[in-house]
């Protein structure tokens, strides 16, 4: 089996966590390989990725695709945004490092699911 390459974000997000790198692991998943999920399914569902000139915020799509992609992916995104946004914000004690582990495997699947 060949290596992911190392532009891959969630093979990042995972080389970050082996580090302890909590912030730029969260970042990679979600921002560099959720977000472009989330902004291919909004453009085939035809939702809007902005509000007026600005772009949604990431938990405002998330509501928006919910008839998309149904109840249980909509709470699985909103997990990992809230874990995002702890970790981010100085919390990142308070998510365990497999919690994460959880949401790299998550955000894997969901992508996946498409190819």
């Amino acid at each position: 089996m060949l290596n992911p390459p190392h532009d891959d974000p969630l093979f990042r997000a995972r080389i970050s966590l082996r580090h302890g790198a909590k912030a730029d692991a969260v970042t990679a998943a979600i921002d560099e390989a959720l977000k472009p999920w989330m902004l291919q399914a909004a453009a085939g569902a035809n939702v809007a990725v902005t509000r007026g000139d600005k772009p949604k915020r990431l938990a405002n799509l998330n509501d928006d695709l919910r008839a998309t992609y149904g109840n249980a992916v909509h709470s699985y995104v909103l997990a990992w945004l809230h874990d995002r946004n702890s970790v981010d914000h100085g919390q990142g004690g308070d998510v365990p490092i497999r919690r994460i582990e959880l949401m790299i495997e998550g955000i894997e699947s969901l992508i996946g699911e498409d190819s």
